[in-house]
C-alpha cells in the first residue's frame, strides 16, 4: 500500500462502538514488536507517543526533542512496518498557521497515515482559543491537500488533562463539543480527549459528535466498559507501554545482576552448590520474557520471576545463549 491507501485504510478503522486499539510505540524496535506479537495477531495500525519517543531518546515531552530528530524516528518507524502509522505531532512544532503548514509537510514526508494535533499552548500556559486553533488545524489540512495525502487528523483537546479535578469534567463537556465541531469544520477527522475517564461523560460526548472519539487509558486494569454505550472509536495508551517496558527492564536487570553476583561469589569462594534444579532450568534456557502479570496492582503491572542461577559459568553463558 502507498501512503494514501494507508491513510484511507486507517480512517476506515475508526468505527463507533468497535474501537481501534493503538498501543503506542516509541521507536522502530517497539513498532516491530507490536506488529509481530507471537501470541495473537499483531497490531493493524501503530501510533507514536510523543512522551515515550522523547523519553526513549533522553528528552522531556513538549517539543523539546528537535523536530528533525523526531521526523527521522517517525520515518524509520513508518519504513519498517507495512501497517498505517499515526504520529503524535504535539503542537506542530510551530505557532503560526503558515509555519504549521510547512512543519506538517515535513511530517507527511515521513510516510505517516495520520497525526495527532493538540490545542494546548506547548511551552506556554492554557489552550489556544477556538478562534486561534481553527486556522492552525486548517493549515494542517492544507498541507495534506497539497501533498495529495488524505491524512487522518486527530484533533486533541487538553481541556480534561489541564483540569486535574475529575469532578469538574462535566462542566467542560459543552466546551469540548464546541471545540470538536469547530475542529471538524476546519478539517479534523477525529477528536481526542485524554484525561476524560467518566463513562457517562464519554458517552455523552460521543452521542453529540459525528466524528470518531479517541480516549486514552492510563492503566490496563481500568478499561472503559464499552457496553455502556460510550461508542468510542479509538483507544490509545499514551506513554503507558513505554513506562511498563522500562519498569520491566529495570526489574529484570536487578534480578539478573543479583544472580550473576551470587554466581561469581560462589565460584570465587568455592561454596557454590550445583543442584538438579539449576541444571534443569539452565538446560531449558527459560525465556527471559517469562514473567507473571500481577492483576492486582496496576502501578507495578509486571512482577518478574527471579532469574534462575546457573550452576557454573558455562551454564550461565548457556542460559543467555
Amino acid at each position: 500500500m502507498n501512503q494514501s491507501e494507508k491513510s484511507i485504510l486507517f480512517a476506515q478503522m475508526h468505527r463507533k462502538g468497535q474501537p481501534l486499539l493503538l498501543y503506542n510505540i516509541w521507536d522502530a524496535g517497539s513498532a516491530l514488536a507490536v506488529v509481530s506479537t507471537e501470541k495473537k495477531t499483531g497490531a493493524t495500525a501503530l501510533a507514536t507517543s510523543s512522551w515515550a519517543v522523547a523519553a526513549a531518546h533522553g528528552f522531556e515531552d513538549g517539543q523539546l526533542m528537535p523536530r528533525d530528530f523526531m521526523l527521522a524516528i517517525t520515518q524509520r518507524i513508518a519504513a519498517c512496518v507495512t501497517v498505517p502509522v499515526t504520529a503524535d505531532f504535539e503542537g506542530g512544532y510551530a505557532v503560526s498557521p503558515l509555519d504549521i503548514e510547512g512543519s506538517t509537510a515535513a511530517l507527511l514526508a515521513t510516510g505517516i497515515a495520520g497525526l495527532n494535533f493538540e490545542d494546548q499552548v506547548v511551552g506556554g500556559a492554557g489552550l489556544y482559543s477556538i478562534s486561534a486553533q481553527v486556522p492552525r488545524i486548517a493549515a494542517v489540512r492544507a498541507a495534506c491537500l497539497r501533498a495529495s495525502v488524505p491524512t487522518f487528523i486527530n484533533a486533541r483537546t487538553d481541556l480534561f488533562l489541564q483540569q486535574v479535578d475529575n469532578g469538574q469534567h462535566a462542566g467542560l463537556i459543552e466546551q469540548a463539543i464546541a471545540r470538536a465541531r469547530a475542529y471538524q469544520d476546519a478539517g479534523a477527522d477525529g477528536f481526542f480527549v485524554p484525561g476524560l475517564k467518566d463513562k457517562r461523560l464519554i458517552g455523552r460526548l460521543c452521542a453529540a459528535l459525528e466524528m470518531p472519539v479517541n480516549i486514552m487509558l492510563d492503566a490496563p486494569l481500568t478499561p472503559i466498559d464499552l457496553e455502556t454505550g460510550c461508542n468510542v472509536a479509538r483507544i490509545s495508551v499514551g506513554p503507558l507501554g513505554y513506562q511498563l517496558a522500562c519498569k520491566d527492564l529495570a526489574t529484570r536487570f536487578g534480578a539478573c545482576a543479583d544472580d550473576v553476583l551470587s554466581l561469581f561469589r560462589g565460584l570465587k569462594t568455592g561454596q557454590y552448590e550445583k543442584t538438579d534444579q539449576h541444571e534443569e532450568r539452565a538446560s531449558a534456557k527459560m525465556a527471559p520474557n517469562d514473567y507473571q502479570r500481577d492483576a492486582t496492582d496496576a502501578s507495578t503491572m509486571a512482577t518478574v520471576r527471579q532469574w534462575p542461577v546457573a550452576p557454573d559459568l558455562a551454564g550461565l553463558l548457556g542460559y543467555f545463549a
